[in-house]
């Protein structure tokens, strides 16, 4: 599975609010981390967002994430990094977590 293994990816930049699922920004940081697994990345289509927590500023994502070598369903997260809200996070779930 591409997105077996939960990798953190800390994207510095100021936001008024987390950014969607689809943000240009959270799809590079999702690219740049499945070519540091070794996989050779190539698009993450059908992007939506399963859910969103308000309190806990926590957004549920999902996509077909294709390599060069196979294209599969994946889900990731995205979070604030810190408590001034200035920098997100996008972590990759794996496939047993949620």
């Amino acid at each position: 599975m591409v997105l077996g293994v939960g990798v953190d990816y800390l994207l510095e930049k100021l936001y008024g609010g987390l950014p969607s699922c689809d943000d240009p920004d959270v799809v590079v940081a999702v690219n740049e981390i499945v070519d540091n697994m070794g996989f050779h990345f190539v698009s993450v289509t059908d992007i939506q967002e399963l859910s969103f927590d308000e309190d806990s500023q926590l957004r549920i994502c999902q996509g077909i994430v294709t390599t060069a070598y196979d294209a599969e369903e994946g889900k990731y997260s995205i979070y604030w990094g810190n408590g001034n809200r200035s920098n997100y996070v996008v972590e990759l779930i794996p496939v047993y977590q949620y």
